[in-house]
């Protein structure tokens, strides 16, 4: 194998970048290749879900219930194999690096129809604590394995 000075860079960055989501994003956008996905705009009733930490505390997270947007996920060039959500399917609303849209930020009733646009993966959502995020679980140990929407902008109320 050659090694050249991009592929030397690119695995210098991917040990540095390791395990987290920006670093995933970064190889992806590099290598074209990226977990099941679906770019979208999503509407439906705002949830509140709690979830754990690792430390077993409990976290109130946003949630869309999902009646109009894309609900399968597929995966770029041979990567994977599609998801699907059923509708009325719960999905958990995350900002940048996966943080955890909290309820009481939005000023936005519960139950009450929203519209979100943005990238729906399955990336457990996260919170930040001490400046170190800590990824959420719906029980302790157990990976969320639920579909999360990566907000892009601002979650609206549809009137």
């Amino acid at each position: 194998m050659r090694v050249t000075i991009k592929n030397f860079v690119l695995a210098i960055l991917a040990l540095l970048t390791a395990g987290s989501s920006f670093g995933c994003q970064l190889m992806s956008d590099w290598f074209g290749s990226e977990p099941p996905h679906a770019v979208g705009t999503w509407t439906g009733p705002l949830r509140v879900l709690e979830l754990e930490d690792t430390d077993g505390r409990s976290h109130p997270v946003a949630a869309l219930e999902v009646v109009t947007g894309p609900k399968v996920m597929r995966p770029s060039a041979g990567v994977g194999g599609s998801r699907e959500i059923q509708a009325g399917g719960l999905v958990y609303l995350t900002r940048d690096r996966s943080e955890a849209v909290v309820p009481q930020d939005l000023a936005i009733g519960l139950g009450q129809t929203i519209r979100v646009k943005g990238k729906m993966g399955s990336d457990p959502p996260q919170i930040r604590r001490d400046d170190q995020f800590m990824s959420l679980h719906v029980e302790p140990g157990k990976p969320s394995g639920v579909a999360t929407i990566r907000v892009r902008g601002a979650v609206k109320e549809v009137q």
